[in-house]
């Protein structure tokens, strides 16, 4: 289990929710609604899929960074 949990809320802006995932390296984000409750799971590959808003380059810099071991360990 993780002890810092990253949400995002199911009207944010799918930028927004790209960049918590990049920033804290973490493959899904909780979607809460407007009472904190739990509505989904996006993820990694959810991102993949809308190109529409992100740019592939967004996206596999995104996972790059999600994946990177020394970057993981320089935050420790």
């Amino acid at each position: 289990m993780s002890l810092n949990v990253y949400t995002c809320k199911e009207n944010d802006d799918i930028t927004n929710a790209q960049m918590k995932m990049d920033e804290n390296q973490v493959r899904r984000l909780p979607v809460c609604d407007d009472n904190n409750k739990v509505i989904g799971i996006l993820t990694i590959g959810d991102l993949a899929q809308n190109n529409q808003q992100l740019a592939k380059e967004q996206i596999n810099t995104t996972m790059k960074n999600i994946c990177d071991c020394e970057r993981n360990k320089n935050a420790e």
